[in-house]
């Protein structure tokens, strides 16, 4: 009997939960390992597991159309599923106007800067030393 360790991605239906296993595999030709995610439906009995859990599932048999397994224990608690923040429109407005404020007080202070002028001494009217 295999087992295979996964994420409850879904557990909308009644007695059944869909597990995300995943898993690396390696390019036959280019070498990099990268991730790959299998889905799989599998018989929760008592509808205890919830999205986020990390649990054992195990090959049985058919138990309907989709179903060959059967989830046997729990690893660990809900994983945080992390999503992007959704930002308003708004949000992004002022950033935008807060940036322009911060770079024109910068463009201000290099001003400034420039502004201040070096003192400009003139030549004496002896010639130039030369040490060659």
């Amino acid at each position: 009997m295999r087992t295979v360790q996964g994420i409850v991605t879904a557990a909308k239906m009644n007695k059944t939960v869909t597990v995300s296993v995943f898993r690396r595999k390696m390019h036959p030709k280019y070498g990099k390992t990268y991730r790959v995610t299998k889905k799989y439906h599998a018989h929760d009995e008592k509808s205890e597991y919830q999205v986020g859990d990390e649990v054992i599932i195990a090959e049985c048999r058919p138990l309907s159309k989709l179903k060959r397994w059967r989830v046997v224990g729990k690893v660990s608690e809900k994983k945080e599923m992390k999503l992007p923040d959704v930002v308003s429109q708004e949000d992004i407005q002022e950033e935008i106007k807060e940036q322009r404020k911060q770079e024109k007080e910068e463009d201000e202070q290099t001003d400034e800067q420039v502004e201040e002028e070096p003192e400009i001494v003139e030549p004496s009217d002896q010639p130039p030393v030369n040490n060659s």
